[in-house]
């Protein structure tokens, strides 16, 4: 597109145009001025070059015959003439003078045109033509300047801009954004965020992007952005379709300035995991930044444990930590632990010793990782006659163990005398689908559910007994055990419920770490709830409300959903103060790294929360007077 022409107009003329314009512009009429500008030759009528920044402003960029700097301008519109909201600039690029303008019209066209007056009181005449999106702000300024030219000149214009940007944030916005990415292309489109300097007004990284079983797409990274200069987020699949990703953004904890970005597309009918996703983020002014983010894990397992660890438990335990997870996270965890329940779960059944043919008891013994306390509570059976009659059924979560699992349940059946049968999954399920898998092994009217770091006291013993005589009174419920921590302090007498900061109920323990006889504790009572570390409960009353709820991640509030499942079909929770036992509590859940500060608490929370929040109301008011609080 050629240069704007230029002409100096004779000095009669200039004076009656001068004046027609400044008449015009204080509301007379613009025929006068029209009929002047006509007469003017017809080389004064080349186009200028100019782009588009935002919604309404535009910048122009012409050459000048002679370094005199502009007086005033005016822009010459259909129907109207008006003087320029800004003053137009002379700048001299490598020994030429040229002169640029910003204009605040909404629709640049080429029926308009700018009449400028120099200092010499000369005007010139400068028609304008179709200008170009803000993508190519940087080769227009370039054209004269080359490079550092074109940065240079942005820079000029956003200071020059500074007083009027609570009226032209638009143009602001788009000037900032042309700048960032023509001076440093690089750090916008991806790179460690620590490297690039604190006055660039953006800068955005993909850690992962994550096509989900049910075709969405799952995207994590970092943004900073004070100037919202981003406008959307688009993921293309492996397979061509082009998807809106609707995106959240965080304070991000560890690096302060910048924000956590997260965000979830709609589902589309591409196959999901394991197919590559390519990015672009689309800027306010019209840039485009493509970004390409690593390769995802293949399974859904990995790509479920890769998303709780990701996002730091700080944001999601302040303020917008629930919008935060409502906003993607949490239908995106739901899609992917759906995924991960899928596919053949037990890989071997073993028996060790010869169990009972017709057990009363089923004791189900959840194993992952931590195997420590298997000794200390076989041996806590042995000593207990009562338990000879009961079926033991371990299931073991890490399927890695299997070998020196059977080889230490060999060990303590020639020690002991202990039967017990030996369930193996074929990787790590979680905690409810070890229950599950337990208790579909196993063959007794009765099953208690016993965590594996939960020890019997070595006296008094008969405790099985004395808890079947608990749940023989409960019509369809479930009984807990008084459990301690090492030191005799109380770690569980009943479980109920506590509103957190956020308004969200949350699990907690009766008089945890009281002493072992405070009073409260030492009556057996009805309770909200009791814990899964050791719960016992009639077969028929797990098989009506559909076992443990596989929906939660890993190992957290099952057993509190569970026991609500009960009390929705009129069963009761009983706490038993005469069975007490030793709990280690959380021994094994600790082990597991997509657990341990990561988001999966928050996520159990959350969907605790949204499935039993008027229960849980309700029952808690119905506790209220109750003594043992």
């Amino acid at each position: 597109m050629p240069d704007a022409a230029v002409l100096d107009v004779p000095l009669s003329l200039d004076r009656r145009v001068l004046a027609a314009l400044e008449a015009a512009a204080r509301g007379g009429g613009d025929s006068s001025c029209r009929d002047l500008l006509a007469q003017l030759p017809a080389a004064s009528r080349s186009s200028a070059r100019g782009v588009v920044l935002g919604a309404g402003y535009s910048l122009w960029h012409a050459s000048w015959p002679v370094p005199v700097p502009p007086s005033m301008g005016w822009l010459i519109e259909p129907g109207r003439v008006r003087r320029l909201t800004w003053q137009p600039r002379l700048r001299v690029i490598g020994g030429q003078p040229h002169l640029e303008c910003l204009l605040d019209t909404p629709a640049p066209s080429r029926r308009l045109s700018i009449a400028v007056l120099t200092e010499r009181q000369q005007l010139r005449l400068i028609r304008l033509g179709a200008p170009a999106p803000v993508s190519g702000l940087g080769a227009l300024l370039a054209r004269t300047g080359g490079e550092a030219g074109a940065a240079r000149a942005v820079g000029d214009w956003l200071r020059a801009l500074k007083p009027f940007l609570p009226g032209a944030p638009d143009a602001a916005r788009a000037l900032l954004e042309a700048e960032r990415l023509h001076r440093r292309p690089a750090a916008a489109a991806g790179g460690d965020p620590r490297g690039a300097a604190p006055d660039q007004p953006f800068g955005i990284g993909i850690d992962y992007a994550l096509p989900l079983p049910d075709g969405s797409v799952v995207v994590k990274g970092w943004l900073r952005d004070p100037l919202a200069m981003l406008a959307g987020l688009t993921a293309t699949t492996a397979f061509g379709t082009s998807v809106e990703v609707a995106c959240h953004t965080h304070p991000d904890p560890a690096r302060p300035g910048q924000r956590l970005l997260f965000g979830r597309s709609q589902p589309t009918r591409d196959p999901g995991t394991g197919t590559h996703l390519t990015l672009a983020a689309r800027l306010a002014g019209g840039h485009r930044v493509e970004l390409v983010p690593p390769q995802p894990p293949l399974s859904a397992s990995d790509q479920r444990d890769l998303l709780l660890r990701s996002i730091p438990v700080e944001a999601l335990s302040g303020p917008g930590g629930a919008a935060l997870l409502d906003g993607g996270l949490a239908p995106a965890l739901a899609a992917l632990q759906a995924a991960h329940r899928q596919g053949p779960r037990v890989a071997a059944v073993r028996r060790i010793g010869d169990p009972p043919t017709r057990p009363a008891w089923s004791v189900i013994v959840p194993l992952y990782r931590n195997l420590r306390f298997l000794r200390h509570q076989a041996a806590a059976f042995a000593l207990d006659r009562s338990l000879a009659a009961a079926e033991l059924v371990y299931v073991l979560d890490s399927p890695e163990q299997a070998e020196q699992l059977e080889h230490m349940l060999l060990g303590l059946h020639r020690a002991f005398g202990i039967a017990a049968q030996l369930v193996v999954h074929t990787r790590n399920f979680g905690f409810a689908s070890a229950i599950n898998s337990g208790v579909a092994a196993s063959t007794g009217s009765r099953l208690l559910l016993l965590n594996s770091d939960v020890i019997p006291l070595a006296e008094p013993t008969a405790w099985l007994p004395r808890l079947q005589r608990h749940l023989d009174r409960t019509d369809n419920g479930v009984v807990g055990a008084k459990l301690l921590f090492d030191d005799d302090s109380l770690q569980h007498a009943g479980l109920h419920w506590a509103l957190d900061e956020q308004g969200e109920w949350y699990n907690r323990h009766y008089h945890k770490g009281y002493p072992r006889d405070h009073a409260p504790a030492c009556r057996s009572r009805s309770v909200p709830a009791v814990t899964g570390a050791c719960l016992a409960v009639r077969r028929a009353s797990f098989d009506q409300v559909g076992g443990i709820c596989e929906d939660y991640v890993i190992g957290d509030y099952e057993d509190s959903d569970f026991c609500l499942k009960i009390r929705a079909a009129g069963g009761d929770c009983r706490y038993a103060a005469d069975v007490e036992l030793y709990h280690m509590e959380r021994q094994s859940i600790r082990e597991h790294a997509a657990y341990h500060r990561t988001a999966a608490c928050h996520y159990n929370r959350r969907l605790h929360h949204g499935r039993w929040a008027s229960a849980i109301a309700g029952i808690e008011a119905a506790f209220a007077r109750s003594p043992a609080r």
